[in-house]
């Protein structure tokens, strides 16, 4: 599936687009994707990440992004959030497309989210405009970085059950 998201891309890319995109392989790790991105040139970097939806230039046509190692990281990034994920709220598998425009971004790799109930009720909680410290993480963030909605509550250290079993007992 994966490799379908980036043959669909690479139909719709130009030439510079097209040489980062067949530069990116979904079956090997990050860091090799990361060095083989920044072989391309700034221009086909730029023109990638353009046709990804990102903005690289300011108005006054100045570079946003201070090189090419943090514009292959967030290539990257964008790239796999189109392939297939799981939702953290309702746990159905979903895809966003690249014309998409999802109801939340995750903070930290940019995966859109589901179109559920369970979403929409979040976004429409927050509103137009997102209350400033707003972010929302997706199944894959949460899963990786191992932050669960509802944590397991924390088993006491043996020193503090002893406190607390001598506390019971005094009070009794």
């Amino acid at each position: 599936k994966q490799i379908a998201v980036i043959g669909g891309l690479l139909n719709q890319a130009d030439v510079n687009a097209k040489r980062v995109l067949s530069s990116y392989d979904p079956t090997v790790k990050y860091e090799v994707n990361k060095a083989s991105l920044k072989k391309c040139n700034a221009a086909q970097l730029e023109a990638c990440a353009t046709f990804l939806g990102f903005t690289v230039r300011s108005q006054e046509n100045e570079k946003l992004y201070r090189n090419q190692d943090i514009l292959a990281d967030r290539l990257i990034l964008k790239i796999e959030s189109l392939f297939e994920t799981q939702c953290s709220d309702c746990s159905l598998k979903y895809q966003n497309k690249l014309d998409d425009t999802p109801l939340l971004t995750c903070v930290l790799c940019m995966q859109g989210s589901h179109d559920c109930e369970q979403i929409r009720a979040k976004s429409e909680a927050m509103g137009d405009t997102k209350p400033v410290g707003t972010s929302w993480l997706c199944f894959g963030c949460l899963s990786k970085n191992n932050l669960a909605l509802n944590p397991p509550p924390k088993q006491q250290s043996k020193r503090t059950r002893t406190y607390s079993a001598v506390s019971e007992a005094a009070s009794d």
